[in-house]
């Protein structure tokens, strides 16, 4: 019965108790992109009561487990360069506090997750199949009933920066949306 409180053109609210997940991996071996190095998976949660908050997980060099960090810190990671040679890459784990500084209450917490951003077509890996995101979302039963698909062709649309179909100004306002409007807000 709970449902994501849909807003076309601002940010979205949750139910308490979801938590939004992103895994890290880096590319370790420019002679094969395949092979990766897990680094981090990071967790924002919206708890029953208070603001939503951010954990992140280190993950251990083998891949068998990942720990809690209490605090943030920095970590060299050995990269194998495409024919030969090698350079050291820097990770950044964030700690709880750093969390804050971009999932803020002025940002909505949640970043990446908006209705512009999701409004596009996707193929899911799983199933091969292809589809807006948002149809997606709604099909399952996501969205409250302020989602109204009859209004989707006139919900704003983000475009990649690479994307040379989209005008120079969709693809500027997309990134400057994308990179920098979380922290550059009122």
């Amino acid at each position: 019965a709970e449902k994501i409180g849909f807003r076309p053109d601002d940010g979205w609210s949750y139910p308490a108790g979801t938590v939004f997940i992103k895994h890290f991996a880096l590319p370790v071996d420019g002679n094969d992109p395949t092979v990766l190095r897990r680094l981090e998976t990071r967790f924002i949660i919206v708890p029953e009561s208070g603001e939503p908050y951010g954990v992140s997980y280190k993950w251990r060099e083998d891949g068998s487990d990942a720990d809690l960090l209490a605090a943030g810190l920095d970590e060299e990671i050995p990269v194998v360069e495409a024919g030969g040679g090698s350079h050291t890459a820097t990770w950044s784990y964030p700690g709880p506090s750093d969390c804050r500084l971009c999932h803020n209450g002025n940002a909505g917490h949640v970043l990446g997750v908006k209705t512009w951003q999701l409004n596009g077509d996707l193929t899911y890996g799983r199933t091969g199949r292809r589809a807006n995101q948002l149809e997606t979302l709604a099909a399952l039963g996501w969205f409250d009933a302020n989602y109204r698909p009859e209004h989707r062709e006139w919900f704003l649309q983000a475009k990649n920066i690479g994307d040379s179909s989209a005008s120079l100004e969709e693809r500027v306002r997309s990134y400057l949306d994308s990179n920098c409007a979380q922290c550059h807000r009122p």
